[in-house]
């Protein structure tokens, strides 16, 4: 039996959910800027939600002048709200959403794990899911599978609250119902992955009569209620054109079924993404066999290994692989970790002097710093850094071994988060930057706009990237065969079309009777180098220089 906590203690745990917000505000906030779109899913999702923004197409998003039928809403109304004060979608407008969902999905597990295990584990849940990498990357990125997370975190843990509490059962039901239908509105899968954990937890504990408890009846209608703000808009405004579209590719996804066979493929994810927390989960089986865990704390490692289980096999049978796609399992590894590392740190002995565990501590940061700048380059890997980076790992190992021996888990836990966030945040603001620049298709398409007409119509032949309707803010259509091309340079307006070098050498439009000629030639350097070459159906460059070939 653990020691009752005192008034002292008791006072601090009111300061934990402010702890966690001032951490999460300091890991993720920086991650936010200092880097471009990155390339495909970041600029489709700005230019949706810039075209809500600019032209009010709020209910029925559209994205190159067509309806948008691949993902609901919610997102894209977010990140057009949070871009309302700078008048057009920035990348900080654009992430701030996510970093705004990975702190709640934080603070939620915190005051989960407050519920299934006390108040420390769940700070220390609340600091290992702020910090695993998988959880902390998609922080800092324009990708809505974390407000997803957040909304199937907060349902989960509604759900649980009314099963557990004495009063005011209704009261988180409904929440619960709502919440799951806001993650309905983020991608549509809430029910998919919410309702499968419930189900299996109250299965596990042969109570599945308590469905009814949950208000099943009302919930569903308030789940409708709420899907039916953007359905009843929506096809008030797009019609049964919109609405055939949402059901055509949510079919065509759910049919399918998943793009490889890798049953094992979001357990390696699971773990690899919640390092090196996740080191510790095989001693929950332990921890559970040696008999010293009470009721309270088996019931809730009965929730997350449920919760884990059920999302783990919807995901494999129905999903196509992304790692992204299991950040709502991350809550359940991260309670889970928790306990153990929460019994760890309880029998601690007296902390080390200062002497002691100051320099451990700088040494955790100074480690993932190094580790990344020697990585990149951004230092030189010589004799002379390479024994400079080994040294601070070998020390650092060490200090860990010395820790576990003395019995100071709580310096070995503090050493850990730093040494992880360090790296993190040296990663985020040193490799990120130099990828999304090398991903990006912004220096070409600027280069393209100057040197064409103001305003006039462009195609890209062969290939197509959200990129260029993005930076270009134009309707895009790209074109796949010569005749297409030929189609399209029939026009009596000039026109002007993007092509990779290796297929501009393949080019013949003199069959059709077409001609086409060579603008500019453009370079895209860096690691993802390639050139362009921009061809018009009128001669001349904007500047007024002659062709240089025809076709």
């Amino acid at each position: 039996m653990k020691a009752p906590l005192d008034k002292g203690q008791l006072t601090g745990e009111r300061f934990f959910p402010v702890f966690l917000t001032f951490v999460c505000l300091a890991l993720y906030v920086p991650g936010l800027a200092g880097r471009e779109f990155w390339c495909g899913r970041e600029t489709l999702y700005a230019q949706v939600a810039r075209d809500m923004l600019h032209n009010g197409h709020w209910f029925v998003p559209y994205f190159n002048g067509e309806l948008y039928v691949n993902k609901p809403p919610l997102f894209f109304w977010l990140i057009a709200l949070t871009s309302m004060p700078v008048g057009d979608i920035t990348p900080v407008t654009m992430r701030l959403p996510s970093a705004v969902s990975a702190l709640g999905t934080v603070l939620v597990v915190y005051f989960l794990g407050r519920r299934l295990y006390g108040a420390r584990t769940g700070l220390i849940a609340g600091l290992i899911l702020a910090s695993s990498p998988g959880f902390y990357k998609y922080a800092c990125v324009g990708k809505l599978e974390l407000l997803l997370s957040f909304f199937i975190t907060a349902s989960i843990a509604a759900f649980y609250f009314g099963l557990t509490a004495s009063t005011d059962k209704r009261r988180y039901f409904l929440w619960a119902w709502f919440l799951m239908g806001l993650a309905m509105l983020t991608k549509g899968l809430g029910v998919a992955l919410i309702v499968p954990v419930i189900l299996l937890y109250l299965l596990s504990r042969r109570e599945l009569y308590r469905v009814w408890e949950t208000r099943p009846i009302l919930g569903g209608l308030i789940l409708l209620a709420t899907m039916a703000v953007w359905l009843l808009p929506g096809y008030l405004s797009g019609g049964q054109e919109y609405i055939h579209g949402l059901v055509e590719h949510f079919s065509y996804h759910v049919s399918k079924g998943p793009k490889y066979m890798k049953p094992f493929y979001y357990l390696t994810e699971s773990f690899v993404g919640t390092l090196p927390w996740s080191l510790v989960l095989p001693g929950v089986f332990f921890y559970l066999r040696r008999g010293e865990a009470d009721e309270r704390h088996r019931e809730g490692l009965r929730l997350t290994a449920t919760w884990f289980l059920a999302m783990w096999v919807v995901f494999s049978l129905i999903m196509a692989k992304r790692s992204r796609y299991i950040l709502p399992m991350y809550p359940a590894v991260a309670l889970a970790a928790a306990v153990l590392w929460e019994d760890y740190v309880s029998r601690s002995s007296e902390t080390w002097a200062n002497i002691k565990t100051i320099p451990v501590l700088a040494l955790s940061l100074l480690s993932g710093t190094v580790v990344v700048l020697v990585i990149t380059g951004t230092i030189p890997l010589t004799n002379v850094t390479g024994n400079v980076a080994a040294l601070c790992l070998v020390l650092l190992l060490l200090a860990w071994l010395l820790s576990i021996r003395d019995r100071q888990y709580k310096v070995l836990f503090i050493s850990l988060f730093l040494m992880i966030t360090s790296f993190e945040i040296a990663y985020m603001e040193i490799i990120l930057p130099v990828e999304s620049q090398a991903g990006t298709e912004k220096v070409v398409c600027e280069k393209a706009l100057a040197n064409m007409e103001p305003g006039a119509r462009w195609t890209l032949y062969g290939f197509f990237s959200p990129d260029y309707v993005f930076y270009s803010n134009m309707t895009i259509k790209s074109v796949s065969t010569q005749q297409e091309l030929a189609d399209f340079f029939s026009s009596e307006d000039r026109v002007y079309c993007l092509v990779d070098e290796e297929d501009y050498a393949e080019l013949d439009l003199s069959p059709f009777n077409v001609s086409a000629f060579k603008i500019a030639t453009l370079n895209k350097t860096g690691k993802r180098a390639a050139t362009y070459i921009l061809i018009s159906n009128r001669p001349g460059k904007r500047n007024g220089a002659t062709q240089e070939v025809e076709l």
